[in-house]
């Protein structure tokens, strides 16, 4: 029996409002399908015409909804990956092994709860960069998610007129700020997408920041971590994460940066910046009363090349300033 691939694709992840639409699609191996590419570079009619005949040819598919209240309870990361998750839980045929398009596959615990097939195993992944322009499976389901968000939108904008839903789709575009502004968010915006409820459109560098983060964050927690604070703030000191390896706690410095900087995540990591990362694991241990603790300081590096996140992990990426007192006199609360 031939071996089910399945391939996964999301849309809509960086919308203002709207649902996150996943799909999983298996094909034939002799499926006859041309003119599969990425559904962002096909026009409207070239997706509505491959929509239906993935459909036929396909061995099985299957779609996920997240909307955006739960978006905003879990945010947009964990959305995507359990929207992902649905659509595999509802394909009638049980994939052997996932194809997902990116950098990062679905957590294992989340697919495990999805699954729900006692005598199969779990299929295996693998994350596949570009994936949607270089893997047919993923390509169609990346149409299929693109198609039925696409029709979501436009019947959500004769519920919610005047936002211009079935021209953008929910997108951050300058007419959906400005309906934004004139009318304020309505119940399909998600309220912890900044531009959204403070009406004030975010700056890209912040957008490019949180979206390194929420990678980060991702790539923490597959490895193992446990995730005890994010953006944990005392003051003027900020961490960006905080978690915990075993036990172990680590302070993770996340630098992002596009491909096409003239400097590395790394270089960022100035040693004032160290002593300030520093200062605000002091304060975090003694808020937490965990200064008789192991610690350590990571960095996460994360670049964007336009259309995908890389994340590299380096732990003990630096060690604690000596000019605070050293490590093991610094953990003790002041």
């Amino acid at each position: 029996m031939p071996e089910h691939v399945a391939g996964i694709d999301e849309a809509g992840r960086g919308c203002l409002a709207g649902p996150v639409v996943a799909a999983a699609v298996i094909l034939p191996p002799e499926h006859g399908l041309t003119g599969l590419a990425d559904s962002k570079v096909l026009s409207a009619g070239a997706r509505e015409q491959l929509a239906p005949r993935i459909r036929a040819v396909a061995v099985a598919w299957g779609l996920g909804v997240v909307w955006a209240p739960r978006i905003d309870s879990i945010n947009i990361l964990q959305a995507t990956f359990e929207a992902m998750c649905q659509a595999v839980r509802v394909l009638r045929h049980a994939p052997d092994s996932l194809l997902i398009d990116g950098n990062m596959t679905l957590p294992h615990a989340m697919l495990a709860r999805a699954w729900q097939k006692a005598s199969q195993p779990c299929p295996t992944q693998r994350a596949v960069v570009d994936g949607d322009r270089t893997v047919n499976a993923i390509s169609a389901a990346s149409i299929l998610a693109k198609t039925f968000r696409d029709k979501l939108m436009q019947g959500l904008s004769r519920r919610w007129p005047g936002y211009g839903f079935e021209k953008h789709k929910g997108y951050g575009t300058k007419a959906h700020y400005e309906a934004l502004q004139r009318l304020g968010p309505c119940p399909q915006h998600r309220l912890t997408f900044r531009g959204v409820s403070n009406k004030t459109p975010e700056p890209p560098h912040i957008c490019l920041g949180k979206t390194g983060e929420d990678s980060a964050t991702a790539l923490l927690h597959q490895s193992g971590m446990c995730i005890l604070a994010r953006n944990w703030r005392k003051g003027r000191l900020e961490l960006d994460i905080v978690c915990r390896d075993k036990d172990t706690i680590v302070f993770v410095e996340v630098k992002t940066r596009r491909a096409f900087g003239l400097s590395t995540p790394a270089d960022a990591i100035t040693p004032a910046k160290r002593r300030m990362v520093a200062r605000a694991a002091q304060a975090w241990l003694a808020a937490n009363k965990a200064w008789h603790l192991p610690c350590r300081f990571d960095v996460v590096c994360v670049v964007h090349n336009g259309q995908t996140f890389c994340a590299e992990h380096y732990q003990n990426a630096f060690d604690f300033p000596p000019t605070l007192g050293g490590r093991n006199t610094a953990w003790q609360p002041w």
